[in-house]
């Protein structure tokens, strides 16, 4: 694990206002999945990746000649990188804990062992997401987590917790996985496995 990873206050210092963006976003991308013909039908696979497409879709709207901001897609994955210090993925996040599940490949575990950097400096990966209610009918939580392997180190509600007061709801979650063993944070949760689309 890269040390040197921004905290929470820190994240809610650097995003700004974009933090509301970024909820107004994920927001508006369901409110077109609801309009969408395959609403009632469709399968939690197909779901995830409609709502999917809908948030890149928003992203790219809302950030696309913002300052501080560049937008980048790898391995059809669309990265915001923000003042080339924090790198942003979108992901449907699952249960209360708001773990995210995929395919176990190389970018996803760098990417979740906090292990990536950018021009030789260190950033902190952040996945923004939605948990959905008891009824999968809307999302109960929109929130931003910062990962570390099978769990985070924290996560913020973006409902409207990031603006001017800079306040938030914060969990700490001191559960991390055994491969983050020289840090401070344990975990002897097992990762949840779902290869459902864009359901990390």
């Amino acid at each position: 694990m890269q040390t040197g990873l921004l905290t929470q206050q820190e994240t809610i210092a650097l995003l700004g206002p974009h933090a509301t963006t970024l909820y107004e976003c994920v927001e508006r991308a369901w409110r077109r999945w609801e309009r969408h013909p395959d609403f009632a039908t469709a399968s939690k696979r197909t779901r995830a990746s409609v709502v999917y497409d809908y948030i890149t879709d928003e992203v790219e709207r809302a950030f696309s000649d913002v300052h501080g901001v560049r937008l980048t897609w790898k391995y059809g994955t669309l990265r915001v990188v923000i003042s080339d210090t924090a790198v942003i993925r979108f992901k449907k996040f699952r249960g209360r804990r708001l773990w995210t599940s995929g395919i176990s490949t190389n970018a996803r575990n760098s990417f979740l062992a906090q292990e990536g950097t950018l021009n030789g400096m260190v950033v902190t990966n952040l996945v923004v997401g939605y948990l959905l209610d008891q009824l999968e009918m809307e999302p109960a939580r929109i929130a931003m987590t910062c990962p570390m392997d099978d769990g985070n180190l924290w996560t913020l509600d973006l409902v409207g917790t990031m603006s001017d007061d800079h306040e938030a709801d914060v969990t700490q979650i001191s559960q991390p996985s055994p491969a983050a063993a020289r840090t401070t944070i344990r975990s002897t949760q097992a990762k949840p496995k779902d290869d459902a689309v864009n359901e990390e």
